[in-house]
């Protein structure tokens, strides 16, 4: 994790364009996911540089800022719009924004990059910089079979593979082209009842498919799967596991020790990552996640890897067995939310105090000066005299979904905010 009180100039890279989640041919999704880059400056300080698909608005930074203790006048934000099929690190050379940030990087000696993503492009920005990449020690950048692993741990099947390796327990599955897929689909069907396919690099929900959906007939799932097989090359096929909660825990890997962050439960809608509730309830028990992560980052650790990853898992409902289904080596839609959490609150340690991350549909007028001055009028927002209080996280976009960070003492505090927070910001217009 970022270090809240790092002192060497920082140059966020918010490379949400990056082969290591998705094919980069998805521009769509990429384009999608841009807009919640402007949060990244959530990490920064006085000094610091912001490279950003998406400009925050001048509403947002102010307001960021102002929580933050500094002006947007102590940063920089340049905008490097994503070229479709391009990783970010590759657009700063096309857009010609090179010299812009090697000149930031000259006058800022011993200034390192933080990507969101560590993939090949971005390690040769880095060198072409002559600035380290965040938190590898020493100036030595990320060695290349590092970064290899890393783009094939943030796979299914990559993750599958390692997992059973390191006695990790996973959901029964297989791994399979696009020309396979209905075979095994209809395999696993038979045998389990219910099936999870999923593109084999992919994130976030996206192309995730539940099978057979309710009322389906068994035309319409073959139909299904032979439209899904042409969306990816490769997939993963795993039996449907009934579950009560879904968890996440968060890690960072630094030196050769892996050391846990936090966890909480995740709020998915049809696969897709919704929100996130942190600490876990006391009803659920992280121990075996937190035993696998470690056990995984150490592995991390081995290959050369430093920095955060994410352990995602499943409870089951019969017998509260625990089920691994992904790793994401890279910062994920909760670590800037937690970075946040302990700057503002500065807590001591993960857990105390609670949080909670959300969002609502957004409306065709949104903006974030009209969603913070409806928190603002319900005093719900962030008061740093009392500690607690509703943070808009991500800045709001028309027809974008409105993010919030909830921050209290107690999760009872948390979800009462929360609810309030979703009440105040709710509607389909945020006119007058």
């Amino acid at each position: 994790m970022v270090n809240p009180t790092v002192a060497a100039p920082q140059l966020v890279l918010a490379n949400f364009a990056s082969a290591l989640a998705v094919d980069l041919s998805e521009h769509v999704v990429l384009q999608k996911w841009a807009t919640q880059a402007p949060r990244e400056v959530w990490l920064l300080h006085p000094g610091d540089l912001l490279a950003t698909p998406v400009r925050p608005s001048e509403a947002f930074l102010a307001a960021a800022c102002g929580l933050l203790g500094m002006t947007p006048d102590d940063i920089t934000v340049v905008t490097v719009p994503d070229q479709p099929g391009m990783a970010m690190a590759d657009s700063v050379r096309r857009v010609g924004l090179l010299p812009v940030l090697a000149r930031w990087a000259r006058a800022r000696p011993g200034a390192r990059m933080l990507p969101v993503a560590l993939d090949a492009p971005t390690t040769r920005l880095a060198r072409d910089l002559g600035i380290e990449v965040a938190p590898y020690p020493d100036g030595a950048p990320p060695p290349a079979h590092t970064v290899a692993a890393v783009m094939e741990l943030n796979t299914k099947s990559g993750f599958r593979t390692l997992a059973r390796q390191l006695d990790i327990r996973v959901p029964p599955g297989e791994t399979c082209a696009a020309a396979d897929l209905p075979g095994v689909v209809r395999s696993f069907l038979a045998e389990h009842g219910g099936v999870a396919v999923k593109p084999d690099r992919a994130a976030g929900g996206h192309g995730l498919r539940f099978l057979p959906r309710p009322g389906a007939d068994v035309a319409e799932t073959e139909a299904e799967v032979t439209a899904a097989a042409r969306a990816a090359s490769h997939w993963v096929v795993e039996r449907l596991v009934p579950h009560r909660a879904s968890l996440s825990a968060q890690f960072s890997v630094e030196g050769a020790a892996a050391r846990w962050e936090f966890d909480g439960t995740m709020t998915v809608l049809d696969g897709a990552f919704t929100g996130y509730r942190s600490p876990l309830p006391a009803s659920v028990t992280a121990k075996e996640l937190r035993e696998w992560g470690t056990r995984f980052g150490h592995h991390l650790a081995a290959l050369g890897y430093r920095g955060p990853f994410g352990l995602d898992a499943l409870l089951a409902e019969d017998g509260g067995m625990l089920y691994a289904t992904e790793a994401n080596v890279r910062r994920t839609a909760t670590t800037t939310p937690y970075v946040l959490v302990r700057r503002l609150a500065g807590a001591a340690k993960p857990g105390a105090v609670s949080w909670n991350t959300g969002h609502i549909p957004g409306a065709p007028d949104a903006s974030f000066e009209q969603a913070h001055t409806r928190l603002a009028k319900a005093r719900l927002d962030y008061r740093p005299d009392a500690g607690e209080g509703v943070v808009l996280y991500a800045d709001v976009f028309p027809d974008v979904p409105v993010r919030y960070l909830v921050i209290a003492a107690t999760t009872a505090r948390a979800a009462e905010l929360e609810r309030l927070a979703r009440r105040a910001l709710d509607g389909r217009s945020f006119g007058p």
